[in-house]
């Protein structure tokens, strides 16, 4: 009994099993960070304050204020050299606030990812 629990559990190491939730027809992964796994979280933030979200992410990298809407800016970027090879990983959020609250986030880049967490 031991030996076989063993085996299918090496099974799902080396074959990289993952388990998903299905989204919209699409089959998003639990176990992996994904681009659907930060946009969970980013939707989250909607009508949160401003203050919360600084006390939860930090001081924003940059901010800006134009027509009574406040632009608040989080970089996050890592250079890595495998084999000789350089790689750029970055991920740039705004947040875009009215009124002390947030009503709209974007983001770009290949690092913008978290893991998808299944709600009810």
């Amino acid at each position: 009994m031991m030996k076989n629990i063993f085996l299918i559990s090496m099974c799902a190491v080396l074959l990289g099993c993952d388990s998903y939730a299905i989204k919209d027809g699409k089959k998003i992964s639990l176990t992996k960070p994904t681009a659907q796994g930060y946009t969970q979280i980013l939707e989250g933030w909607k009508n949160a304050s401003e203050s919360h979200l600084i006390e939860r992410w930090g001081v924003p990298t940059q901010t800006y204020e134009l027509d009574g809407k406040k632009y608040l800016l989080y970089k996050e970027e890592n250079y890595v050299t495998l084999n000789g090879n350089s790689y750029h990983f970055y991920c740039d959020t705004t947040f875009t606030v009215e009124n002390g609250k947030i009503v709209y986030w974007r983001y770009s880049g290949n690092k913008c990812k978290a893991v998808y967490k299944e709600t009810n």
